[in-house]
């Protein structure tokens, strides 16, 4: 493919010269922005599971389940024989009154679900099928707890039809047969599986979702859902979900037994059917030793050196000479970031990104753009290592040169490229950002469209709130004020920290998995990290290049 009219193509070219011949091109060394490890891949088909009902194939009260299936008992605290549970299950279900059932799950951090299904449980008293009575099955998935203030749908409506299957969960539900009024195990309850077909299949960043959903049954009789049971308990901390009563969102409770015994929060049984990607694990930008902080270092280009103060210690090498753009990352792997840079040039064959790999301390060098191509490094195939790229603005193109995945080239129109994993899955997204317009596709799925920012505003993205994704922020000069939209809540935080002039340096300098707002001011460093504190550390020349400035999150 050609790529320009004199750079006919791309192509690298990596070798291990030592560091005397790599003078001559005005590079030598030995020493890397983001460390991270390669992701895993989990396929189970069921990916969470919100609880049991299950008790056991034998009754409390010593009654053996039908052969190949097991009870699913009322329970009482362990040693409390006067007090049990009440609520066999609840109606979750389309009647004349409509009702709806919703639980939560979390997404952890560094983790991105793809949910093809959810599965709920239901039973019809009396119903005596071989096959299950449920004809029907709507499902919503919420960002927030329905019935709360901010709280949307992000999937789903309350009509389409999404039933996949129905099938028997072989569990009957009973009431307590030993306390405190005790009932005898039977088989009238049969409990049915019910899987709700999500499609398109959802993408799920770090965060907490509910799942809202409602079954049917012929002439839309009663049946019901029986709660998550743990035996021994009542309840479990964390406990908490709702319902909906036709007219608004309560809290879903078990009454008790007998009347007097206290309300309990509940939990309603479903499990996620999908797969888990996890993302690379990601330690700071501009980490040149591995030790999960950003460290404070420069690259001066008057001689073409970079300056690094790692933990305790002091590092300087030459690599690069003074119209180079540095460009630290972590392009092989090892968790610490590389010295680099971008030295465009249209000669065929002649590199343009030269890499000094701390794993080895050879050179990689990329004959990867042209002048006037902005550098934009990350990792876009989630593999654990930086790749290559540029910006063309003249034709809104990001090129990039995978490690994983090849060349990849996206038209995204905007002014400045703003990389970052916005979408949590672990690969770096090709986005922009347009006197506070920040758009582009994410890698994940769905595109970016966000607003935050005025003309004159410099872009600082970074991932403030530890959710390991990268919340678009930026730094405006005039008054060195920071405005940061958080992506864990859809909260924008505004901090004043800094001054006309200033320089701003975002990194994670005291490792706890949050990006600080920092500025660099002719010289010294100004960071306000989000667990240390304020510090203020000389180091540097006013004239010299903050190298987490250069390095992408």
């Amino acid at each position: 493919m050609k790529f320009t009219r004199s750079k006919k193509y791309f192509r690298a070219i990596t070798c291990g010269l030592a560091i005397s011949m790599m003078a001559a091109l005005g590079l030598w060394s030995s020493i890397d922005t983001t460390a991270t490890a390669a992701p895993s891949m989990t396929g189970s088909p069921f990916i969470y599971s919100n609880g049991n009902i299950q008790t056991g194939t034998m009754s409390e009260s010593g009654v053996a389940a039908p052969t190949g299936t097991q009870w699913s008992e009322l329970q009482h605290n362990t040693g409390n024989t006067t007090e049990s549970n009440g609520t066999l299950g609840t109606s979750c279900s389309l009647t004349s009154t409509i009702f709806r059932c919703a639980d939560d799950f979390t997404v952890p951090a560094g983790e991105t679900w793809t949910v093809d299904q959810v599965v709920t449980f239901a039973y019809q008293t009396g119903f005596g099928g071989s096959t299950s009575p449920i004809t029907a099955a709507t499902l919503q998935i919420w960002n927030g707890r329905p019935g709360d203030s901010g709280a949307s749908i992000i999937f789903g409506d309350t009509t389409t039809n999404r039933l996949a299957t129905s099938t028997d969960a072989l569990t009957y539900r009973i009431g307590g047969t030993v306390v405190p009024a005790p009932t005898a195990p039977g088989t009238t309850r049969k409990v049915w599986q019910t899987n709700i077909t999500v499609n398109p299949a959802q993408v799920l960043g770090p965060g907490t979702y509910w799942v809202d959903f409602q079954t049917a049954v012929a002439a839309n009789a009663a049946h019901f859902a029986p709660l998550a049971t743990v035996v021994g308990s009542r309840t479990q901390p964390g406990w908490n979900a709702r319902q909906w009563t036709g007219t608004a969102w309560t809290d879903a409770l078990d009454s008790g037994n007998p009347a007097s015994a206290p309300d309990v929060a509940v939990d309603f049984p479903f499990k996620l059917v999908g797969s888990i990607v996890t993302a690379p694990t990601t330690t700071s930008r501009a980490d040149f030793n591995g030790d999960g902080k950003t460290d404070i270092a420069v690259y001066r280009p008057s001689d073409g050196n970079w300056y690094m103060k790692t933990g305790s210690g002091f590092t300087a090498v030459h690599w690069g000479i003074s119209s180079d753009v540095p460009t630290p990352a972590d392009y092989d792997g090892d968790g610490k970031a590389d010295v680099a840079v971008f030295r465009a040039t249209v000669a065929d064959g002649a590199p343009d990104f030269y890499i000094l790999n701390s794993s080895d301390s050879t050179l990689s060098g990329y004959a990867w753009g042209t002048t006037g191509d902005v550098p934009t490094v990350g990792d876009f195939d989630g593999d654990g290592k930086a790749d290559v790229g540029v910006y063309r603005s003249s034709e809104s193109n990001f090129y990039v040169l995978g490690s994983t995945s090849g060349m990849v080239i996206t038209n995204v129109a905007g002014t400045t490229p703003v990389v970052g994993d916005y979408d949590g899955d672990g690969k770096a997204d090709t986005i922009t950002y347009t006197n506070g317009t920040w758009s582009g596709p994410l890698s994940g799925g769905g595109v970016m469209s966000g607003s935050l920012g005025a003309a004159g505003d410099l872009p600082v993205q970074g991932n403030f709130d530890g959710d390991s994704k990268t919340d678009i922020a930026v730094f405006r000069p005039s008054d060195g004020t920071w405005y940061i939209l958080r992506s864990s809540d859809s909260q924008t935080a505004v901090f004043q920290f800094g001054a006309t002039g200033d320089v701003p340096v975002v990194g994670d300098y005291d490792g706890d998995g949050k990006e600080d707002i920092a500025i660099y001011r002719g010289g010294t460093w100004w960071v306000n990290a989000s667990t240390a504190g304020l510090s203020v550390t000389p180091f540097g020349l006013g004239s010299d290049k903050p190298a987490p400035a250069s390095a992408n999150p």
